[in-house]
């Protein structure tokens, strides 16, 4: 039985992955996980591990379409593969948040502790 899990990530199971392909999520054949990725060319799913690039069976294109239609796993594989991808807008964005000298500080919330609360200078002796 093959299983897809398209919010996991698939980089335990390898860091190279083909050139011109989608790496969408993380592929279960019996007991065996890898990187399931699309190969763009051919539209043919594959899984990796450490590099190996080893074919599917049919039935792992049901299993990409159930889990597409599974709205937690389809909102974190769209998360996933736009928040990777580079725009003007967000290098605008981060431009303008660099010349207001960055990230802001966290604040503190209403039940936040006050400030040294408990605490006590270390003595030496």
């Amino acid at each position: 039985m093959t299983s897809v899990d398209l919010k996991q990530s698939p980089r335990l199971y390898s860091l190279v992955f083909p050139a011109g392909s989608d790496v969408l999520g993380v592929v279960d054949r019996d007991g065996q996980r890898g990187a399931l990725v699309r190969i763009r060319a051919t539209g043919m799913l594959v899984q990796v591990n450490a590099g190996v690039v080893r074919s599917l069976p049919r039935d792992t294109e049901r299993a990409v379409a159930v889990a597409l239609r599974d709205p937690e796993q389809a909102r974190s594989y769209v998360a996933r593969v736009v928040g990777s991808v580079k725009s003007e807008a967000k290098a605008a964005a981060s431009r303008a948040n660099g010349a207001l000298g960055g990230r802001p500080k966290k604040s503190r919330g209403t039940n936040a502790p006050p400030e040294n609360a408990g605490l006590r200078p270390r003595q030496r002796g």
